[in-house]
């Protein structure tokens, strides 16, 4: 295994990291970093009777944000992040994101006061 790791990342900065830090870098952290997501999200949408784009302001956004930090668990949180992503860690820092968290409003959720999912 050593030696396969070496031919990407050579042994001399191998050994600046520790076994857990190294393993950040590659899979991520273990913890999901909420403030970390939230930071890299962007919104998309209008709200209920065209007053606007939704932001990280709007009512249901903040609720999001607020199940998020205090309802959820670790393993909640990774279940979710596996669902959006396919992957149940995130990267280690904002240089890691490929792509930005973006929650979008439901277009039927505009039209009408009736549940989208109906």
């Amino acid at each position: 295994i050593r030696r396969g790791l070496a031919t990407v990342v050579p042994y001399q900065i191998l050994s600046l990291f520790t076994w857990r830090d190294l393993q950040d870098q590659v899979c991520g952290r273990i913890v999901v970093d909420v403030q970390l997501l939230k930071s890299m999200t962007r919104y998309a949408g209008f709200r209920k009777n065209g007053r606007g784009r939704i932001n990280a302001f709007s009512p249901h956004i903040k609720m999001f944000w607020k199940m998020m930090d205090e309802r959820m668990d670790n393993f909640q949180r990774s279940k979710l992040i596996f669902f959006i992503w396919g992957r149940s860690r995130l990267p280690v820092n904002r240089q890691g994101f490929e792509r930005h968290f973006t929650i979008m409003a439901h277009p039927a959720s505009q039209r009408s006061n009736k549940n989208p999912d109906q």
